[in-house]
């Protein structure tokens, strides 16, 4: 099972917030403001791999991610740090 999400990690400047990313997917996908909340994955690696594990455990095997926010190379470097918080490294 594939799942999608925003997501925006780590808390640099110019980084929209969770509420910014929520607004925009309850506006482009018609959910509500309450329930587009719930969708990003945000916080620092550990958060986002407790979220990712979470998904893993309900039988989800496949993960796109649209990341969020001006410095792009940094956001892939927190996810990587977030692949290696997995158990067993993401694989």
């Amino acid at each position: 099972m594939a799942i999608e999400r925003a997501a925006r990690l780590g808390d640099a400047p110019g980084i929209p917030s969770r509420t910014e990313l929520a607004a925009g997917l309850a506006g482009a996908y018609r959910h509500t403001a309450r329930d587009a909340e719930e969708l990003p994955i945000t916080g620092g690696p550990d958060e986002a791999a407790e979220r990712l594990a979470e998904y893993a455990a309900h039988g989800a095997n496949h993960v796109v991610i649209g990341l969020s926010g001006p410095d792009w190379r940094a956001q892939v470097d927190l996810l990587a740090e977030v692949r290696r918080r997995l158990p067993q490294g993401g694989e």
